[in-house]
């Protein structure tokens, strides 16, 4: 990966994006990672078949689960994630990562760990719906829009009548 990777939630608070890579994750130096227009329940996962590295620099973001080993270079940063491996060592030189957002779009998060539920007992995870960003839709009252159907109907019946 390089440059920047923009994942865009749409206003779903639960979005979640899940990348599998069969072998290695490599990013090049002073990459970016953005999460924009989601919330609290959003989930970045990128599950690596053997390694990944993390180039020098980049800001990260999500959960990375490798297989073998993870080596995040010189100032690289997941300031919202994981960077976990299964097998071998997580490597790191003088990096920031932290589990809980505390900045940005993403505050409040729980790590970009959301998006996805598990059934107890199940292997297989499924995606939580959709949830609005910014709560419920407001709805008008219905009396008023009651009343003004019915004035709509007067009127219209006013004038077939003329």
């Amino acid at each position: 990966m390089s440059g920047a990777l923009t994942l865009n939630g749409g206003g779903n608070a639960n979005a979640a994006w899940v990348f599998e890579m069969p072998s290695t994750l490599i990013t090049s130096s002073n990459s970016v990672v953005n999460v924009i227009n989601t919330g609290s329940g959003a989930g970045v996962y990128w599950d690596v078949g053997s390694s990944a590295t993390i180039g020098t620099n980049t800001a990260f973001l999500g959960n990375i689960l490798a297989l073998a080993s993870i080596t995040m270079n010189t100032t690289a940063t997941d300031l919202c994630g994981r960077a976990l491996a299964s097998t071998g060592a997580v490597t790191l030189q003088q990096n920031s990562l932290s589990g809980a957002c505390t900045t940005g779009v993403m505050a409040g998060t729980s790590g970009l760990s959301g998006g996805l539920y598990y059934t107890s007992g199940s292997s297989a995870a499924t995606f939580l719906p959709y949830a609005s960003v910014n709560g419920t839709v407001p709805e008008p009252a219905t009396l008023p829009l009651l009343g003004l159907g019915f004035v709509g109907l007067g009127l219209t019946s006013l004038r077939w009548r003329g």
